[in-house]
């Protein structure tokens, strides 16, 4: 069997991790169109046959339970992967660092069964739809996620939809959404966000537009960061990063980077 053959790759790829007793980092980038297979997975877990990857990968953190604490999860195929998640509930496992693309209530069910994560990398680009960013949405903010880590998040990336939504920053929630999110995570040190584009755009070729409208978003974070006291952290929006420090009462500089 040649070693090109992605049957041979998955099964060496599986079988490697099979032997990790003590896996304490897990980082792994499906960036292929089609869905991986893996066959023949995890002999000593008893998962005979033909499997898809994702379950592969969902033996491998049920196995880690006590040692595993950063996860990095990207793949396209957003809907498989929400077992990872659900996985990681049943096992009792405690992420402190999770980097994703696979944003679903799934994970946010997870988030909500445990304390202690420090860091959260969300990269969420676009549900497709208004209202599949608000479902995102509300699956994230209503569910007591960020609450049920605010004594220990140091890190959060949240780019938030490349349009407007109840999950994206844009003109209509951009002061709002800043203000309650910075202020329900006292120890917050970093928070990383970008400007959302105007639904009216979705789609449309010409950028005049989007760049207007996310100028218009930028500068109204812009003078939220600087009049508002959110506590000392770095508001990074887009290329443009803000360092915030108490400084008799006035928060709000541009940092130099």
């Amino acid at each position: 069997m040649a070693e090109t053959d992605p049957h041979f790759q998955n099964q060496a790829f599986c079988n490697f991790l099979s032997e990790l007793p003590a896996l304490e980092e897990f980082d792994l980038d499906i960036t292929g169109s089609k869905p991986v297979q893996a066959q023949s997975l995890f002999a000593r877990l008893n998962a005979p046959g033909e499997r898809p990857l994702h379950y592969a990968v969902s033996d491998v953190v049920a196995a880690q339970p006590g040692h595993l604490t950063v996860l990095r999860l990207r793949s396209h195929h957003v809907p498989l992967w929400s077992g990872v998640w659900r996985t990681l509930r049943s096992a009792r496992v405690k992420l402190a660092d999770i980097t994703t693309s696979v944003v679903t209530p799934e994970l946010f069910d997870y988030l909500t069964s445990y304390s202690g994560l420090r860091k959260l990398v969300l990269e969420y680009k676009d549900g497709g739809s208004r209202e599949a960013n608000d479902g995102i949405a509300d699956a994230f903010y209503n569910s007591g996620t960020l609450v049920q880590h605010a004594d220990s998040l140091l890190e959060l990336y949240c780019p938030a939809g490349r349009y407007e939504s109840r999950f994206g920053f844009g003109v209509h929630n951009a002061q709002n959404l800043l203000l309650e999110t910075t202020a329900n995570l006292p120890n917050l040190r970093s928070l990383t966000i970008s400007a959302a584009d105007a639904q009216k755009n979705r789609g449309v070729w010409c950028g005049n537009g989007a760049i207007n409208h996310t100028m218009a978003v930028v500068l109204a974070i812009k003078r939220t960061v600087d009049k508002a006291a959110l506590g000392p952290a770095v508001v990074r929006v887009g290329y443009t990063v803000y360092e915030l420090q108490f400084d008799e009462g006035r928060i709000g500089r541009e940092a130099e980077v």
